[in-house]
């Protein structure tokens, strides 16, 4: 599967080096299915997905040398009757079929009946540039589709400073369970309503800078609504709007009250969880 732009180009994606790199190692096509579609860009850690096959020793007659090298000095167990495919064995194959950037941590058998989109929820991380003129470039894209003229205040274009105590007074602000429509980029949902469980704003070290995170986590998403947040609470950090104004957006139900849909590079899918309800020590 290959992502389409706006502007038409297609970009390499997950789901479809996937299917790509380990059909010939599986013997046959697969299809891939997410926990969630995530946009052109935005990264992930802890994204889930299932698929499924027929597994059969024919499967691993192709493999060259190099993958046969990577095989423990116990037999590999196939699918036989009620004998399971030794899992260890096959998370190897896939990862040294994988390039440097994909890797599978880990791999279980699930029923037939799984379905991977019902989880009990998810944890995103939008993380603002570290060096300075790629944070300016950050607040000038900000600046350039700010529209909140409802609540903006008269602070100059081009401030890169950020208040993370008035961005956490706003994030506050967004945790309940509420009616989203003023951050989603466009419909098509049957509600609007999701439950955010948390969201902070936080600073972390990356190498040896130190960076602005934002956290959400929550049962499910509407489109850009993570982003859209990032982008109301820097607007917040940054003192183009008041940290009070975000419950009066939500109430508003209007897209073009919120703030501007940062970009999806800073974005990060950290973990989906399936068993456990949320809680603070989550």
């Amino acid at each position: 599967m290959k992502q389409r732009t706006n502007e038409g180009k297609y970009l390499r994606t997950v789901e479809g080096t996937l299917e790509e790199r380990l059909r010939p190692v599986l013997g046959q096509m697969i299809k891939f299915f997410p926990s969630g579609r995530t946009d052109a860009g935005v990264s992930a850690l802890g994204q889930v997905a299932i698929f499924s096959s027929m597994l059969s020793p024919s499967c691993f007659t192709n493999l060259t040398k190099e993958q046969r090298k990577c095989l423990p000095e116990k037999s590999v167990k196939f699918e036989i009757g009620k004998e399971l495919v030794d899992l260890e064995t096959l998370q190897d194959l896939f990862n040294h079929a994988l390039p440097a950037s994909v890797r599978i941590l880990s791999i279980c058998l699930v029923d037939n009946k799984f379905d991977v989109m019902k989880n009990l929820w998810k944890r995103y991380r939008y993380t603002l540039p570290g060096k300075s003129e790629d944070l300016s470039e950050f607040c000038e894209f900000l600046d350039q589709c700010d529209h909140t003229e409802k609540f903006r205040r008269s602070k100059p274009v081009g401030n890169v400073e950020f208040d993370i105590d008035a961005m956490n007074r706003a994030a506050k602000s967004i945790i309940g369970t509420k009616d989203f429509a003023s951050f989603q980029s466009k419909g098509g949902r049957k509600t609007t309503t999701r439950t955010v469980f948390d969201c902070y704003v936080e600073t972390i070290a990356v190498g040896t800078e130190s960076r602005i995170s934002i956290v959400v986590v929550g049962d499910g998403f509407l489109y850009n609504m993570v982003r859209i947040i990032a982008g109301t609470l820097c607007l917040v950090g940054r003192g183009r709007i008041p940290s009070d104004s975000v419950s009066e957006i939500l109430a508003s139900k209007n897209r073009q009250n919120a703030g501007p849909t940062a970009w999806a590079r800073g974005l990060c899918l950290e973990h989906v969880e399936f068993d456990n309800a949320w809680s603070a020590k989550s």
